[in-house]
């Protein structure tokens, strides 16, 4: 995790994470079936000044497609923040 925690009044916190695993099993679907080892998120806090989370719990296995359509994860939003498109 990566945090850019403001330091004036009136800014946004920012977090991000990068996720990645051995792609050496198959994690592909036949809807997605070129599935990613590596992906992030970043999201931003919803109120200004607002504290990082400290750790944050994922279950694992992660599944990720670059396809809009075929967009699976089971990585958490932190509370207070809001994933960036």
């Amino acid at each position: 995790m990566i945090s850019a925690h403001p330091k004036k009044a009136g800014l946004r916190t920012y977090i991000g994470f990068v996720f990645s695993w051995d792609n050496g099993a198959s994690t592909g679907t036949p809807d997605c079936a070129d599935e990613s080892p590596t992906f992030t998120r970043v999201y931003q806090s919803e109120q200004p000044l607002t504290e990082p989370p400290r750790t944050m719990k994922v279950s694992l296995p992660l599944a990720y497609c670059d396809k809009k359509e075929c967009h699976r994860e089971k990585v958490p939003t932190p509370e207070g923040f809001h994933l960036v498109e």
